[in-house]
């Protein structure tokens, strides 16, 4: 009797994230406030380490308050979606079109702090 040997690969597991830096600037202080968050869009696994697509996009808004004074937004975005490298350009506008997604939710945001701090 032959016994039969099951050979699997070993699989390396990377994650598509997106990540959203918020600032808020009050006057010419450095920063007033700021938050990061991670989170895991999707998680994958490869035969091979992956190469990764990177994208990012920010966008910085400044008011003058009622006071005269000045404060500033920034919201910068990053995503990172590993790949083989043959689907690196596809993985690249993936991770694009993810950025460019989640800045139509958080630019409104920011926006909406920004006319809240320069009113008062």
């Amino acid at each position: 009797m032959s016994e039969t040997t099951e050979v699997t690969t070993p699989s390396i597991v990377a994650a598509t994230t997106i990540t959203v830096l918020r600032t808020v600037k009050v006057g010419t202080e450095d920063s007033d406030g700021e938050s990061e968050l991670t989170e895991t869009i999707e998680v994958h696994k490869f035969a091979v380490p992956p190469a990764i697509a990177k994208a990012g996009l920010s966008v910085r808004k400044s008011k003058q308050t009622v006071r005269g004074d000045w404060v500033a937004g920034e919201v910068t975005l990053g995503a990172d979606r590993p790949c083989y490298m043959e689907e690196l350009p596809q993985a690249a506008e993936v991770a694009y079109d993810l950025v460019k997604e989640r800045m139509q939710v958080e630019l409104p945001k920011m926006l909406a702090a920004l006319d809240q701090l320069a009113k008062s």
